[in-house]
């Protein structure tokens, strides 16, 4: 798993269990989220929109933002969508 290094409160995480909550924690929260999107693409983001990826997934024009705040792999974002997604 690429999530994090060792020194990394996220490491533990294994990458089957990798849910987009967690991507979302590991990239430092909503608000986090939300200013870097809006600063890195020019599109303004609610935090409550971010809120939704964890029912909805993560939009797939966001993932490069979140898979380098989270430091993930574009396998782990993809498992972590698809689990997402399947309970919705």
């Amino acid at each position: 798993m690429t999530l994090a290094s060792a020194t990394d409160p996220v490491s533990s995480l294994a990458a089957a269990s990798v849910s987009v909550a967690d991507l979302i924690e590991a990239a430092g929260g909503a608000g986090s989220v939300s200013q870097e999107i809006a600063l890195r693409t020019g599109r303004e983001l609610g935090v409550s929109a971010v809120h939704k990826w964890k029912q909805n997934g993560i939009p797939d024009r966001y993932w490069s933002v979140v898979m380098t705040l989270a430091r993930c792999s574009t396998d782990e974002l993809f498992a972590a969508n698809e689990a997402a997604r399947a309970r919705s």
